[in-house]
């Protein structure tokens, strides 16, 4: 596990010469001196450089690394923007993201920058170990919690290309995101409160959402309405 502490000095402890040359990206200090200790207790592992931002990382990017290690939170651009930024610059090198999300949306927006393998970061050494293996031999590595989450982030991203919104839906849906009431809502569409109130709730079923914070952020993110 990461969370365990340590004194380890960052940086690579090892020459050029030998092993799976690694980048370590972790904002947290004690996270990435331990998985730092973590890998080059590992003869296989060299752990060529650290950074704790996405911008520190690219200026890290060389011919010499063979694996790149980051996390998606960090501080300014997060890991899904470094790894595609990573990709531009060195398609074929392998990004294994090692984090504390496991929710199936983070996941799936992952593995669409270009991510080639995914833990959480309950992840013990040998998995870490065994998955960096995959990837440095070209193949990919899936956390086994992670797998179902992938499944059923694209089941729901099916089910809602099926769904078709009336334009009344999306009149009250833009009224949400712009933070009019009920009553206001009714108002602007010369509906009754009790048939906004209907509307509501057959919006928040398609959105698969149950409270107004909810439905305002996810019409936003599938660019059913947007802000004024």
């Amino acid at each position: 596990m990461l969370m365990q502490e340590t004194q380890a000095k960052e940086g690579p402890t090892a020459t050029l010469d030998r092993g799976t040359h690694v980048l370590v990206v972790e904002d947290q200090r004690v996270l990435r001196e331990a998985l730092v200790l973590l890998l080059e207790d590992s003869d296989d592992v060299v752990v060529s450089g650290t950074a704790s931002s996405a911008e520190e990382a690219l200026r890290k990017i060389n011919n010499d690394l063979d694996l790149v290690i980051l996390d998606i939170s960090l501080p300014g651009r997060d890991g899904i923007w470094l790894t595609r930024e990573i990709k531009k610059r060195r398609p074929n090198l392998p990004v294994l993201v090692l984090t504390m999300h496991d929710q199936s949306d983070f996941v799936l927006q992952a593995l669409e920058s270009g991510v080639d393998g995914y833990l959480t970061k309950s992840a013990g050494q040998q998995e870490i170990l065994k998955a960096i293996d995959s990837l440095v031999g070209k193949g990919s590595y899936l956390q086994a919690r992670i797998a179902p989450l992938v499944v059923d982030a694209l089941r729901r991203r099916e089910r809602s290309r099926r769904i078709r919104f009336s334009d009344r839906e999306r009149e009250i849906a833009h009224c949400l995101v712009n933070g009019l009431s009920n009553p206001e809502i009714a108002q602007k569409i010369r509906l009754s409160v009790s048939t906004v109130k209907s509307d509501l709730r057959s919006l928040y079923s398609k959105l698969e959402v149950s409270t107004r914070t909810e439905a305002v952020a996810v019409a936003v993110q599938k660019g059913l309405a947007r802000k004024d």
